[in-house]
């Protein structure tokens, strides 16, 4: 059997993490290594961890430098064929790593995987659902989610998470990667993700929208994405859907900087006017579907996606 490393960081984290190592170490599949890498916490984390009579445990204290620097730290001590990174405060069904394993097992090498995930409150009940096969769309949305698991060889040739884009290390890694390896979706739900106020993306809104912006500039998104849409759109009436901040990123470097009109957005929820675009705002059911594009541009792209698919659109010919 291959085993599988499972990189574990963790700061100041005390009260999630033994849940998390029993997570992992009770796994079906039990060919692997969890490297708990704690990040400088000041808290009980080191005496949670000694517990654990366990030589697939192995833990490590560095210095505070974040969650990418924490991430690096891991893989370098890795030896698995297979690796994944997880969150102390997130959880893998029981048989998570077996059913991924064997889905690696049958793709070709290199391969990058990845699977749906449940989103829970602190309570544990489920909240909502991610089905994270947004037909390869990267560019427009972090759909890869936080179960999936890489061969080593990926890790080899993408080389470290960025450490200066602290918040958004993981979707610069998964563009880098979708740039060069096929990104397979299994289809499955194998995780869950917890929301709650303690968490990075609660806490740190205004540093993920800075470091988002860092992002964009680095991997030169928009023009990416202009090439793209180009090539799909040619000569059709083109729709945006969404009215939030992603939509009016798009609108603004895809369409506005490069002279090309659009006739609007797309919102099922409030159709009002979005003043700042200055552009009108329809439900899909005012549209013609059957001679526009339609490019999505909505944190919510699978549900988006799902509801396109029901009405009949297809990928890649009526919507982007």
């Amino acid at each position: 059997m291959n085993k599988v490393s499972i990189i574990l960081p963790t700061y100041n984290r005390a009260i999630f993490i033994e849940k998390a190592i029993k997570n992992c170490l009770e796994q079906s599949y039990q060919n692997i290594e969890l490297i708990v890498v704690d990040d400088g916490s000041i808290d009980e984390t080191k005496n949670v961890v000694d517990k654990f009579n366990d030589d697939r445990l192995l833990y490590f204290y560095k210095e505070n430098e974040g969650l990418p620097s924490a991430i690096n730290f891991g893989m370098k001590k890795s030896t698995g064929k297979y690796l994944t990174w997880t969150s102390d405060d997130n959880f893998f069904y029981k048989d998570a790593i077996k059913k991924m394993v064997e889905f690696m097992n049958q793709q070709d090498e290199p391969s990058f995987i990845y699977t749906n995930m449940e989103y829970i409150d602190k309570n544990e009940e489920v909240v909502g659902v991610m089905n994270s096969n947004c037909q390869n769309r990267i560019y427009l949305h972090n759909y890869i989610g936080a179960c999936f698991m890489y061969d080593r060889k990926v890790y080899e040739s993408i080389g470290d998470y960025d450490e200066k884009l602290r918040l958004v290390e993981d979707y610069d890694y998964w563009i880098r990667v979708h740039e060069k390896y096929p990104m397979i979706h299994l289809n499955q739900t194998l995780y869950r993700y917890m929301i709650h106020s303690e968490s990075l993306s609660s806490t740190k809104k205004n540093e993920v929208q800075l470091m988002f912006k860092e992002l964009y500039k680095k991997n030169r998104i928009f023009e990416k994405l202009y090439k793209d849409i180009k090539c799909y759109a040619g000569s059709k009436k083109v729709y945006i859907w969404g009215t939030g901040s992603l939509a009016s990123r798009v609108y603004k470097e895809c369409f506005w900087e490069n002279r090309w009109e659009i006739e609007g957005f797309i919102e099922q929820i409030d159709t009002s006017k979005n003043v700042y675009l200055d552009k009108k705002v329809f439900r899909f059911e005012m549209i013609d579907p059957n001679n526009c594009i339609i490019i999505i541009a909505s944190s919510f792209r699978g549900e988006v996606e799902a509801f396109l698919k029901s009405n009949n659109l297809i990928a890649n010919v009526d919507y982007y």
